[in-house]
C-alpha cells in the first residue's frame, strides 16, 4: 500500500513540475516574441522613423497589441518594400526578442522637373521624393532628358567629394548643349560646356577664385565660363 501511495504522489509530483516547466517554457517564448528594438541606420537624412516603421507593420497586420507570433519574414518583405529603404534585417536577438534594423537609402541629387520630380540615389538608382521630409541635395534641372543618369550622377558625385565645389554649388543647369554649375552666390553662373575634362575644369576655377575672385569680390562676375579649353572667359555684372 505504501509503495502505490509512494507511486502516485511521484506522478502528482511529476504531473506538477512539468506543468510548471509548460508553464515557464510558454512565458518564455511569449517573452521571446517582443518587439524589442527598430534601429534606423539614417544617412544625413530621415525618411523613415520608428512611427513609420510601426505604422507599416500595422497597416500589414504584422504588429498588434499582445502579440506573441512574429512573421519575421514578411516583417522583412513589407518594411523592404518601402521606396526610401535599401535594406532590412528583422531577427531574434540573443535575448530571444525580435530586433528590426534598417538602413536608408542615400539620395546623391534631386531631378526637378515640372511633370515629375525624384531623386538619384548613391547607386544612381531613381527614388521618389518623400511627402514629409525633403533632403538638401545637389539640384539638377533644365534639360536633363539629354543626358543620361549614370552622367548626371557621375558629375554630382565630383561635386559633393570636392571640398571646395560641396559647399559652393547648389545647383546643376542643363541648357541647350551647356552645363551651367549654380553657386550659392547670387546672380552667377559656371559654364563648363560638357561633362568631360571635369577634373581639369574644376582645378580652373578653385584657381580662379583663390587668385582672381578673392580680390575682385564674390558678386563682380555674374558669368564663369570653363567651356573652352586653358581658357575662362567672364562677364561682369
Amino acid at each position: 500500500m505504501k509503495r502505490i501511495l509512494k507511486i502516485v504522489e511521484l506522478l502528482f509530483l511529476s504531473s506538477l513540475l512539468f506543468v510548471l516547466l509548460s508553464f515557464t517554457i510558454k512565458n518564455e517564448n511569449t517573452a521571446k516574441k517582443n518587439l524589442n528594438l527598430i534601429q534606423i541606420n539614417h544617412t544625413q537624412n530621415s525618411f523613415v522613423d520608428e512611427k513609420k516603421v510601426l505604422e507599416i507593420l500595422s497597416n500589414k497586420g504584422l504588429y498588434y497589441d499582445n502579440q506573441e507570433v512574429f512573421d519575421v519574414e514578411s516583417m522583412e518583405y513589407n518594411i523592404k518594400n518601402q521606396p526610401h529603404i535599401k535594406d532590412v534585417q528583422v531577427f531574434l536577438n540573443l535575448d530571444g526578442a525580435i530586433d528590426v534594423i534598417i538602413e536608408e537609402r542615400d539620395p546623391l541629387v534631386r531631378i526637378l522637373k515640372s511633370e515629375a520630380s525624384y531623386y538619384l540615389d548613391e547607386d544612381c538608382l531613381l527614388m521618389p521624393l518623400s511627402e514629409t521630409y525633403t533632403s538638401r541635395k545637389l539640384i539638377a534641372s533644365g534639360d536633363v532628358e539629354k543626358y543620361n543618369m549614370e552622367d548626371i550622377c557621375e558629375l554630382s558625385k565630383i561635386i559633393e567629394s570636392n571640398e571646395f565645389m560641396r559647399p559652393l554649388i547648389s545647383q546643376i543647369h542643363f541648357e541647350n548643349n551647356d552645363v551651367l554649375l549654380i553657386p550659392k552666390i547670387k546672380n552667377q553662373k559656371i559654364n563648363i560646356g560638357d561633362i568631360e575634362d571635369l577634373e581639369i575644369k574644376f582645378d580652373n576655377l578653385i584657381c580662379f577664385y583663390d587668385k582672381i575672385i578673392k580680390y575682385k569680390g564674390w558678386d563682380y562676375y555674374n558669368i564663369i565660363n570653363l567651356k573652352y579649353k586653358d581658357q575662362i572667359i567672364c562677364s561682369k555684372k
